[in-house]
């Protein structure tokens, strides 16, 4: 059974992983919509990706771990596929299942290190298409994962529709927005007259 080197590689990494702190506390809790979002975004994706670069496993940094999953769970699949006993896809077969629980074990454990650059970073793929880290770990996996077992369908997301008082949260909130922003242009402005004078 070749595909079991693989999860033996892969249920390393996930205990490796799974001993690691959880790192929270990048992300802010309010943004403000303009030049003070887009300084507060820059100052936080310095910090996720100062700690994404830091080693997790034999020297992997976080995204490499992410990547590792990916390839190593690929490997496992290929090699199930090419094994004798196997038939077409079969959600019953132990070594199907033994691949997919290792598979989604390693992906907890790897978004559970840093939540906030798992969950909130966004990476674009192929020029247009942007997720975050673990939706692209998740999408190759599950696309690995399906050339040996049923997976069910996504579900598309349900939108509620928005309430009056949302909206005026929203409307107050993007008006404060533009307050603060006008206030620091205003001080920038009178610093840089201040400066020139």
């Amino acid at each position: 059974m070749a595909h079991k080197k693989y999860i033996a590689e892969l249920d390393e990494l996930t205990a490796s992983m799974e001993r690691k702190p959880q790192k929270v506390g990048f992300v802010h809790r309010f943004f403000i919509p303009g030049w003070i979002g887009f300084i507060q975004e820059c100052i936080i994706e310095n910090k996720m990706s100062k700690a994404a670069k830091l080693p997790i496993y034999k020297g992997m940094n976080y995204y490499e771990c992410g990547d590792k999953i990916v390839e190593l769970t690929e490997k496992a699949c290929e090699a199930r596929k090419n094994s004798e006993g196997f038939q077409e896809k079969e959600n019953e077969n132990k070594d199907n299942i033994s691949i997919l629980n290792s598979s989604f074990r390693a992906i907890d454990a790897w978004a559970n290190i840093y939540p906030e650059i798992a969950y909130w970073m966004n990476r674009q793929v192929n020029g247009n298409y942007v997720t975050c880290a673990l939706g692209i770990v998740q999408e190759n996996v599950i696309c690995s994962l399906s050339d040996i077992i049923e997976l069910p369908d996504e579900k598309k997301n349900h939108k509620p529709k928005p309430s009056f008082m949302g909206d005026m949260k929203a409307i107050g909130g993007q008006i404060a927005a533009w307050f603060c922003n006008i206030l620091v242009f205003a001080a920038v402005s009178a610093l840089i007259g201040a400066i020139i004078d």
